[in-house]
């Protein structure tokens, strides 16, 4: 049995993993996080997240994101439409200081053995292919 002769390790959530090595995922349609921060608490590296909503998207981004992520845009007008949601974002202080939740700073930064997502695709999924995603983030089929 794998569990006996080291394929398996318990991970905290109680399952049984293969390897040494997490299992790995992509979260499609990732809205803020919800399933992937599921699939971390399973013991899972989440690899990249993809989202068309820029709100739903910096949320993730903060939450559950590296610091810093690499984002990919599926056009321009995206980057444009990110970047605005961004701006829209950014609080200036009583002290003249501005505040900007940045990507890491939410949830995975008290997390430090939960690996953080450090893709990010950004617009509509129609747009990506599945080459371009796996060369973006390095990986293979399969």
């Amino acid at each position: 049995m794998g569990i006996l002769n080291g394929e398996y390790h318990r991970h905290r959530s109680g399952l049984y993993l293969p390897g040494a090595r997490r299992p790995t995922c992509i979260d499609f349609f990732a809205g803020c996080g919800g399933f992937s921060l599921g699939m971390m608490q399973g013991g899972f590296e989440v690899v990249a997240g993809l989202e068309f909503d820029a709100e739903a998207a910096l949320t993730y981004m903060c939450n559950l994101g590296t610091y810093p992520i690499e984002i990919h845009y599926s056009s321009p007008e995206d980057k444009e439409r990110l970047n605005k949601a961004v701006e829209k974002q950014i609080k200036k202080e009583k002290d003249g200081v501005y505040k900007i939740h940045v990507s890491g700073s939410g949830w995975i930064s008290n997390e430090p053995n939960t690996p953080g997502v450090s893709h990010f695709f950004f617009g509509d999924i129609r747009k990506f292919t599945g080459k371009q995603i796996l060369d973006a983030i390095g990986m293979n089929v399969g």
